[in-house]
């Protein structure tokens, strides 16, 4: 007979988080080609650039960049705001909102502290890419 002592420990099962009935993650994507969907499902990850108090006073607004173009996004109710300098994924939907490219985030998980982002310097009339 063996007992629960005598066998060797195994490796530790990690816990896998369950998935939505029905729902899955779309896959991981630039900011830029996120915008060309023009809309629907995304995933990206980028840099945040703004404080949440930038855009108005819901504190749920804010503006997430990566090295090829800049989203505003919606943080969910109840979401801690990122502040600027914080590298996140945001996985949500994307649409408009006052005429300009929105994520509607359904979730959004901090990954680290990059540096504070900095200005950078145009050297032509601004496009889609550098919107926000």
């Amino acid at each position: 007979m063996t007992r629960a002592t005598d066998v060797p420990p195994g490796p530790t099962p990690k816990p896998t988080p369950s998935p939505r009935p029905g729902a899955s993650e779309p896959p991981l994507t630039t900011i830029a080609a996120a915008l060309r969907l023009a809309a629907g499902p995304v995933a990206v990850e980028g840099v945040v650039s703004v404080a949440v108090t930038l855009l108005d006073a819901s504190g749920r607004r804010s503006v997430l960049q990566d090295g090829t173009a800049g989203v505003e996004f919606l943080i969910p109710r109840g979401v801690p705001a990122p502040k600027p300098g914080d590298r996140v994924r945001v996985v949500g939907t994307l649409g408009r909102a006052y005429g300009a490219p929105r994520i509607t985030a359904t979730s959004v998980v901090a990954l680290g502290h990059a540096a504070d982002p900095v200005p950078i310097s145009l050297a032509g009339p601004p496009s889609i890419a550098v919107e926000w």
